[in-house]
Order: C-alpha cells, then structure tokens, then sequence
C-alpha cells in the first residue's frame, strides 16, 4: 500500500477515522 499518510488521509475523505497506526 501507500505510505501510511497517504492511507490515513484517503480514509479520513471517505469518512473513515480509524486510530489503527
């Protein structure tokens, strides 16, 4: 996958904040 940033901030556009870093 992406860098993780990249992942975090695809999810939190799509509305899922998950805190699983």
């Amino acid at each position: 996958m992406e860098n993780p940033e990249e992942v975090y901030k695809y999810l939190i556009k799509r509305g899922i904040i998950v805190s699983n870093f």
